[in-house]
């Protein structure tokens, strides 16, 4: 008997527990306070007025049929396209709309073309397609209107089962209201609700009420000219371990049950408008579906080198001395960092692209200090213009016409920070950063049930729950006089960056010819970028503002945030052509992962918001979003000794790893605890560094397939049931398992340990047993793991940023199997250019097996085996033509598990013989290298005094092919 498993949404919002918060929630809406919302959750199964037509029209690349209203006779269509490796797309729109329903701008690869299929049978009532490139096929039923998936012929996806699916036309209101008929008879229970609504309707379309049209929220109206809702029901299916993927793509407000059956978890979707447009990704591994959906949104930019480094911010730091003294403080301490932040006071009156004369009156000279030590600057620059006739940004978007405007054709304006007063604990509220994956475009991976996952309703309130974690304060928006630049009007508008020319016009804006005081040294950071509207509903823009191209700013606000970080990316990478950016954004959506990285937001200093850290970026990595941190230490409050040291010892396994504070926070750069608590900051700000080039290879594979940095234990370990619902520790890059410590006191915790093989110890390299283990805690460290049969690459040589360490020779740490197996693999460029994608880089594979370690150039891969719409990896060169980064040397191999001194150990390159000494009865020896010229070089090894690692002295090429062996 085949085992029935459930539904599992691994997507930002719904992979753990709500957080309790202090979040006002009386700001935000529940779906009780949406009509459109409440219309769609009480829909009855089976009783919305829609029939899929009998007549399939099959072209070469698509398959088109029509969807009719029975109740308004309006005619939709649908259309069936498939896409290489296993891609299939639904989209549903009117026939003849009263308006147009635009695709989600921007997001899509422009590559992307649909192929053809294959048709395996067709009859009266629907047909069955090969999906092309995969094992999986669709069948279309006609007369009950559903669309099953299948792979190696078992179900495994169902879209509209249950009969949900309503497509709510654009329409005008209506003179005369509709009456709606008695509620129909049924269970409902399946789908949740709340307590507060109405009975269910068992009609598409209930009453033309004035909720439907004209809607309040607290002081704020809601305009609605034209009315369209799209929802749609999809259950699970069984499945045998394989894990297919659903993309919702659509930027308007959207709501999803997820409900527990006796047969899985059932999901229902709708959103407030836009078109129904739906991929579905057959997988049939994790792998697979990532691969497929970042053929669709785009492959993870590479970062540069320095952006892995350690960040340094505050709200904000004062002026340049103070900037000079914290720059100094970290060389003082021995501590490493690569970035400096500014928050927004270092602005002329928050006037984006300025510089407080007072405070910093020579900002290219403070970007030149930091550069001359390797690091670099980051400037907050947010959407929201202040409205001061003369400011040159303002007086350019006024002039040209590039402002959103209200529902009445008026330019819109709101609060945001020009001009406020910041009273106690100021707060703003990120909604669309968690609905642009959630809410906005999902990526959903359906594989098992969660542990206590019962259903998730008012899913922008559990955003605000976990990510958000803070409160409103009421004082937020009161005007305040700016002597400086007095105007009549202290307000803010907001450039439209759904329109492609206030994009161009927004990216010029980032040349060093605009921005005056800036160098090549400084990059941004886009926060409020939802758009934050202090002063509007739930603390963002109003539904009902207009957008150039006449779209309801309803239908795309999810995307906003994207597009606004788009226009700021490429205005960096404009600057310099030839260089790596970096870019931070708050809000995101589905193709971010092209532009850079993401916090999650204005945390706490709290244990439970250290605890939803490893959660929260779980879900990000396995949704094609790499590169993710949080403020380490809390946004908001004052973390006491440990929680700040254990936060730091977490964040140094995250993918974005960045210090933060709130304005009234005490100063808290690493050093200003006890010198216990600045000893163990500094050990794991020091491990980061030292981790770097296995990062940087780890963020190199996330470039080239989509896989996650920061990974769930099931991605690489699917066969085992019990690593789907453990969100507490992680693999790091995949060969190092991380469980923060993240309550107060601990000393000791459960371990789970993946796989049949064992594992080592990160720092002792003592061998562990697989399974669920006892791990004693210490205030030193957090427990760290290196995967039994790899081979980690490192930076051994402390220094006080990234940038010396390019030329530092790599220590290579060899995790051997049961078997005496082990592999890894090093990319290296020169960490800053992008010659990488003109192949100017090395990538190296390194095996060791039969007690021999061999180096040589990666296979390039298989075209065949690469994701859909990947661009051809370029051969990588042995000199790079474009660069003159000279690769470094490999100084010192680590072998852990080795247990007793060999004989001998000697190396050999492709062109020199290999020459060795024997090992004498004491520790250390010597042996000899026999390098391309034919000189030989003493060699030394030694085992430690445990017997845990024998270490390996040597002088080897890194780009080379040679071979080292072990006589035992």
């Amino acid at each position: 008997m085949v085992r029935r498993v459930s539904s599992l949404i691994f997507a930002v919002l719904l992979l753990f527990p709500a957080l309790i918060s202090a979040v006002d929630r009386s700001k935000f809406r529940k779906c009780s306070d949406m009509s459109f919302c409440r219309r769609n959750r009480n829909l009855l199964p089976h009783t919305a007025p829609f029939q899929m037509q009998p007549t399939l029209r099959f072209s070469e690349r698509s398959i088109l049929g029509e969807i009719w209203n029975t109740q308004d006779n309006v005619p939709l269509t649908f259309e069936l396209r498939f896409y290489p490796k296993g891609i299939m797309r639904l989209t549903v729109l009117e026939k003849e709309g009263l308006k147009p329903r635009p695709e989600v701008p921007e997001v899509l690869m422009p590559e992307l073309t649909p192929i053809a299929y294959e048709l395996l049978s067709h009859d009266h009532d629907g047909a069955r397609i090969r999906i092309p490139g995969s094992n999986a096929a669709i069948s279309i039923h006609i007369s009950e209107f559903r669309f099953d998936v299948l792979v190696d012929n078992e179900l495994v996806m169902q879209l509209n089962p249950r009969g949900l699916f309503n497509f709510e036309h654009f329409r005008t209101k209506q003179a005369t209201p509709v009456t709606p008929p008695p509620p129909a008879s049924g269970d409902a229970a399946s789908t949740p609700s709340d307590a507060t609504q109405p009975p269910p309707m068992p009609l598409a379309y209930p009453a033309d009420t004035n909720d439907m049209w004209d809607e309040r929220f607290g002081s704020h109206f809601d305009h609605k000219p034209n009315v369209s809702h799209v929802p749609l029901g999809h259950p699970p299916t069984p499945t045998r371990g394989l894990t297919t993927g659903l993309f919702w793509f659509n930027a308007a407000q959207t709501f999803i049950d997820v409900a527990t059956t006796t047969e899985g978890v059932d999901t229902h979707w709708w959103s407030e408008a836009g078109r129904l447009d739906l991929f579905v990704l057959v997988g049939p591994t994790p792998r697979r579906v990532l691969e497929q959906y970042v053929s669709l949104t785009g492959l993870p930019a590479l970062p540069p080198l320095f952006a892995m480094g350690y960040h340094q911010c505050r709200w904000n730091y004062r002026d340049m001395n103070d900037v000079a003294q914290v720059d100094a403080g970290f060389d003082e301490h021995d501590i490493p960092y690569d970035v400096l932040w500014l928050d927004i006071e270092h602005t002329d009156g928050k006037r984006y692209f300025t510089w407080d004369k007072n405070t910093f009156a020579d900002p290219e000279k403070m970007q030149n200090q930091l550069a001359a030590k390797g690091r670099k600057l980051v400037t907050i620059v947010d959407p929201h213009i202040k409205r001061d006739p003369n400011y040159h940004v303002h007086k350019e978007a006024l002039e040209q016409g590039y402002y959103i405007k209200n529902h009445d054709g008026g330019v819109f304006e709101g609060h945001c920070w020009p001009g406020l007063l910041l009273a106690h604990r100021p707060v703003w509220l990120s909604v669309s950063a968690s609905v642009a994956v959630l809410c906005g475009c999902v990526l959903i991976f359906f594989k098992v049930r969660l542990p206590g996952l019962s259903g998730c309703r008012d899913l922008d309130l559990v955003f605000l729950r976990w990510v958000r974690a803070c409160h409103m304060d009421e004082t937020i928006g009161q005007q305040v006089t700016d002597d400086a630049h007095p105007t009549t009007d202290r307000s803010s508008s907001y450039p439209d960056f759904l329109a492609p020319q206030v994009r161009q016009w927004w990216s010029r804006k980032f040349g060093l010819d605009q921005y005056r005081g800036s160098t090549q040294a400084l990059h941004i950071w886009n926060d409020m970028n939802e758009p934050s509207v202090f002063s509007g509903p739930e603390i963002t823009m109003p539904s009902d503002c207009l957008h150039l191209n006449g779209q309801e700013h309803r239908e795309v606000h999810n995307i906003y945030g994207f597009l606004y970080n788009l226009a700021s990316a490429n205005g960096l990478a404009a600057r310099n052509p030839d260089e790596r950016y970096f870019i931070l954004t708050r809000s995101f959506f589905a193709g971010t992962q092209r532009l850079g990285a993401i916090w999650t937001g204005d945390n706490a200093a709290k244990w439970e918001h250290l605890a939803a850290t490893t959660p929260m970026f779980l879900s990000m990595g396995i949704s094609g979003l790499p590169f993710v941190g949080s403020d380490v230490g809390g946004f908001f409050g004052n973390p006491n000794e440990e929680l700040f040291v254990r936060w730091y010892q977490a964040g140094a396994f995250h993918p974005f790893f960045r210090g933060h504070a709130h304005i009234e926070t005490k100063r808290r750069e690493p050093w200003l605890f006890s010198d216990a608590a600045t000893d163990r900051i500094r050990s794991a700000i020091k491990q980061r560094y030292q981790l770097l080039p296995y990062l940087y290879t780890a963020f190199y594979n996330a470039s080239r397939t989509g896989a996650p940095v920061m990974r769930p234990l099931w991605f690489d370990f699917p066969g085992e049931a019990d690593l789907l619902g453990i969100d507490d520790q992680f693999l790091f890059g995949g060969d190092v398992l991380v469980k923060p410590v993240t309550q107060e006191g601990q000393s000791s915790m459960a371990v789970r340990l993946p796989g049949s093989q064992p594992w080592y110890d990160l720092q002792s390299g003592a061998l562990v047993p697989s399974g669920t283990v006892t791990a004693g805690l210490t205030m030193d460290r957090i427990p760290t793991y290196q995967r039994a049969g790899s081979i980690l690459p490192r930076w051994d040589r402390p220094r006080r940023s990234s940038r010396p360490q390019v030329f530092d020779p790599y220590t290579l740490v060899i995790a051997p199997d049961l078997a005496g197996r082990a592999a890894g693999s090093l990319f290296l460029d020169d960490g800053h250019s992008r010659a990488h994608e003109r192949g100017g880089y090395w990538y190296r594979l390194f095996e060791f097996a039969n007690q021999r370690l061999s180096s040589r150039a990666y296979p390039a891969p298989n075209p065949a085996d690469q994701a859909p719409s990947l661009a051809p990896v370029p051969p990588a060169l042995q000199v790079p033509s474009t660069s003159t980064f000279a690769p470094p040397r490999i100084d010192r191999v680590l072998i852990r598990g080795v247990g007793r001194l060999p004989k001998a150990v000697y190396t050999h390159t492709f062109h020199g013989q290999p020459h060795f000494l024997p090992s004498h009865t004491h520790k250390r020896t010597h042996a000899q290298l026999t390098t391309p010229g034919g000189t030989r070089t003493p060699l030394r090894f030694e085992l430690d005094p445990a017997g845990l690692t024998l270490a390996v002295r040597l002088t080897a090429p890194t780009v080379e092919d040679w071979v080292m062996e072990l006589a035992m």
